[in-house]
């Protein structure tokens, strides 16, 4: 709706595709903003195990399964530890593949800023996942 609504602002200065970012972007970041706690579906975990178990008897490797697994998992957990800003850079440039350009525009950052922080994103994940592997080993 919003994309719907301020189409008649877009002046064309950037590519459509930043633009669509932007606004979802701070569409996400306004909702979490405000987000109330989501009620957890008491089987929750039977699903999960449920999807383990597909992956685990599926055609593919298993060990290479669980390790996949458990490397996610590991990368889930230490995404949280690195705050909310470097978390966002780390997730435009990894998952939705933006450019260190596309993300400056997005955040509306200068672009020397964007690599300044992917930079310190990363070592602080680097920590974060050595942290959880050891609170996990010992």
């Amino acid at each position: 709706m919003r994309v719907h609504r301020g189409i008649s602002d877009f002046r064309r200065e950037s590519d459509i595709r930043t633009w669509l970012y932007t606004i979802t972007v701070n569409t996400c970041l306004t909702r979490l903003r405000r987000k109330v706690p989501e009620q957890v579906h008491p089987d929750a975990d039977n699903r999960e195990s449920e999807k383990e178990w597909d992956a685990i008897t599926s055609d593919d490797n298993p060990e290479k399964l669980l390790i996949e697994q458990d490397t996610k998992n590991l990368l889930v957990k230490a995404l949280e530890l690195i705050p909310p800003d470097e978390k966002e850079i780390l997730l435009l440039f990894y998952i939705d593949e933006l450019k260190y350009n596309e993300i400056a525009t997005v955040l509306n950052i200068p672009l020397g800023t964007v690599c300044t922080q992917i930079y310190r994103a990363r070592r602080k994940l680097r920590v974060a996942m050595k942290v959880i592997q050891k609170e996990l080993a010992g």
